[in-house]
C-alpha cells in the first residue's frame, strides 16, 4: 500500500520515539532498524531515517560503534544510552498525550466513520 503524504508526515514526527523504541530492545545497526520498520508496514528512506538517528546520537540519546562482521561491509551498530531511555519515557508519555487529545478531539470516530 502506497502510504500518503500525511501518513508519513506523521510517521516522520514520531521517528524519534519509533526509533529510540526498537533501540531499547537491542542495540542495532540503520538498515535492520529500516527492515524492521518495513515488516511493521512502514515505507522508509535512508534519507528520513538516518538524519534522526544522527540527531539522537547528536543529542546524546544513542551510542554508536563500528562492527566489523567475519564476511561482509563493516556496520554503525547503535545503542540507546541512559539518556535516551529517559527520552524514550517522557516521549511515551508525550505520545499518550497527544493520542488522547486526538481521540478526544475526533469524538472516539472510528475507521470507516469519515462521511462525518
Amino acid at each position: 500500500m502506497t502510504q500518503d503524504r500525511s501518513i508519513g508526515d506523521w510517521f516522520r514526527s514520531a521517528l524519534p520515539l519509533v526509533l529510540l523504541t526498537h533501540l531499547s530492545h537491542a542495540p542495532q545497526h540503520g538498515y535492520g532498524l529500516m527492515e524492521s520498520l518495513r515488516a511493521q508496514g512502514f515505507e522508509v528512506k535512508g534519507a528520513t531515517v538516518y538524519p534522526h538517528l544522527n540527531r539522537l546520537q547528536e543529542d546524546g540519546y544513542i551510542e554508536s560503534e563500528w562492527h566489523a562482521p567475519d564476511s561482509g561491509p563493516a556496520r554503525k551498530v547503535m545503542t540507546i544510552t541512559p539518556e535516551g531511555r529517559e527520552r524514550l519515557r517522557v516521549l511515551r508519555r508525550q505520545w499518550g498525550v497527544f493520542r488522547d487529545q486526538i481521540d478526544a478531539a475526533l469524538g472516539g470516530m472510528t475507521q470507516g466513520d469519515d462521511e462525518r
